[in-house]
């Protein structure tokens, strides 16, 4: 579909700027992305917002991982430990999910976000994610890439950053983000 047939429009809030590989194991670690993947709906006509938050489940978000150039579905591999051909995904955690309805921190207004709090990168590198939102009832899609972030092996890892307002304020409504530089208590 054409973007002029949305009512919408979608902008990255917070854009991911490093990792730290998580490896290769099932369970996911607490090595995600840092600062956590933020989506924003912007709506043409601000009336019309408010007639999503109603609705705000059947608003999806799916995720897929690309090479810095956006050329290449970077999002699975294969594994090469196991006799039989299998594939194992790259970038792990909370993919798809659906909007939310929270206060942004800025105008102080309810807005519909989509937050990716748990992406973890299996393997080092530099990527870029394609954001997909989707209206499950109109089958209307919108698409927008992130900027080019790195994935650093432990030993090359720069550490995570200071949380950043946004976080901070939808953390303070409880959505669930890990939060980075915690001052130690002693």
């Amino acid at each position: 579909m054409n973007r002029l047939d949305l009512d919408y429009t979608v902008t990255i809030r917070q854009q991911p700027q490093q990792g730290r590989m998580c490896g290769m194991k099932e369970a996911v670690d607490r090595r995600v992305l840092d600062p956590p993947l933020i989506l924003q709906l912007h709506f043409n006509d601000p009336n019309r917002e408010k007639s999503f938050f109603n609705r705000s489940n059947s608003l999806l978000c799916h995720l897929t991982l690309f090479d810095p150039e956006r050329h290449q579905n970077r999002s699975i591999t294969q594994d090469l430990n196991s006799d039989k051909k299998q594939y194992q995904k790259i970038m792990l955690g909370d993919d798809p999910v659906t909007a939310q309805v929270l206060i942004d921190p800025f105008d102080h207004q309810p807005h519909l976000f989509f937050i990716f709090s748990k992406l973890s990168i299996r393997f080092t590198g530099k990527y870029s994610i394609c954001c997909n939102v989707i209206d499950l009832a109109s089958q209307l899609s919108y698409q927008i890439f992130t900027k080019v972030f790195e994935v650093y092996s432990s030993k090359g890892y720069p550490g995570m950053l200071e949380s950043t307002a946004i976080s901070k304020a939808f953390k303070m409504q409880g959505v669930s983000i890990f939060s980075g530089h915690r001052k130690k208590v002693r």
